[in-house]
């Protein structure tokens, strides 16, 4: 079976994320950034990013943790857990996490994880579980107060994840 240009540079972007961070600059269609997660991209960064902004997200980046750009914010996903109430949750529940904490419902963080928001939402309710949260409103909070995300300065023009 032949490989399309789509598939051979997902298959390269996987062997450059295995031997480095790799991060992804420009326009990225939000239907192409499940893909890039997938392979292990650990940043998409909108090409309208402050610089300030920009170098925080290259430092995360490098340190190992993931950063998602998005119009009107920047998600960053610390490396390791940065509170010791998220020791028990696996490295897919924090990226969990981070996501329902920065996105309205489960359709996008599903969509950048390459899941089902049924996934999504099972992943909610382990996390709720493991964290004795009341509500995805509590685990929002959670996540902030541990330092798990933290808001972004606005990017100023639109621009893709």
């Amino acid at each position: 079976m032949a490989s399309s240009p789509r598939t051979t540079t997902l298959l390269s972007l996987r062997l450059a994320a295995a031997r480095t961070t790799l991060a992804v600059i420009g326009e990225t269609p939000a239907e192409e950034a499940g893909s890039l997660l997938r392979v292990g991209v650990t940043g998409i960064l909108g090409q309208q990013m402050e610089a300030a902004a920009f170098v925080v997200a290259l430092d995360l980046i490098s340190r190992g943790g993931t950063v998602i750009s998005s119009p009107s914010m920047v998600t960053r996903i610390s490396a390791t857990p940065p509170s010791p109430t998220l020791d028990q949750l696996s490295a897919r529940e924090r990226q969990v996490l981070a996501l329902v904490a920065t996105q309205p419902d489960n359709g996008t963080p599903a969509r950048l994880l390459g899941i089902s928001p049924l996934t999504v939402k099972s992943h909610v309710n382990r996390i709720l579980r493991k964290l004795g949260a009341s509500s995805r409103a509590h685990l929002v909070t959670i996540a902030y107060e541990s330092g798990l995300v933290s808001p972004g300065p606005p990017t100023g023009r639109p621009c893709a994840y």
